[in-house]
């Protein structure tokens, strides 16, 4: 993501938004590459508070964990399907993967939604019930770790300055 992405993204977003005479409240990760001076008529930007994103942000809160699960099962599935076959297996691309991932994202429920926005404290309510018992949290348990593999992957500048912070601190 840089800025000029985020930019005309967001822009084509409002527009699409001011077509359908929709107003819309987004909240935006504070990153380097979201800028904050956006002139938007239908969509008001509220960026989270920073070093703080991981605590509130819904997607932190399990919603990217769900999606890795889905898509990890699907590449699982997509080997053992090679595997069995007699043909030779296909070298995945990134149209596959994207592919992949669109599947898996439309496979994600509301409830798992709606749960990580009540552990992020949008919303009020105990997620911690449905979090344990629903069958998205628990996809890959046969295969611990494999859908928190890339966890700890440095994604942006903003990473490798909030794990100094973590360390000067002491944590």
């Amino acid at each position: 993501m840089t800025g000029d992405i985020f930019i005309n993204w967001i822009k084509q977003l409002d527009l699409s938004f001011k077509k359908q005479n929709r107003n819309i409240l987004l909240f935006v990760d504070n990153c380097p590459a979201h800028p904050t001076n956006i002139p938007l008529e239908n969509i008001k930007l509220v960026f989270l508070p920073p070093n703080a994103t991981a605590k509130l942000q819904p997607l932190d809160q399990g919603i990217i964990k769900v999606l890795k699960q889905k898509y990890r099962k699907k590449l699982v599935l997509r080997y053992l399907k090679e595997m069995e076959s007699k043909n030779p297996p296909k070298k995945l691309d990134v149209l596959d993967a994207l592919h992949y991932v669109s599947a898996a994202w439309d496979e994600i429920t509301a409830d798992v939604i709606k749960n990580c926005f009540r552990k992020a404290k949008f919303v009020e309510g105990d997620y911690s019930a449905v979090e344990k018992s629903s069958e998205d949290f628990q996809e890959l348990e046969e295969f611990p770790g494999y859908a928190e593999i890339d966890e700890d992957v440095a994604t942006s500048k903003l990473y490798y300055w909030n794990l100094i912070e973590k360390y000067a601190a002491g944590s």
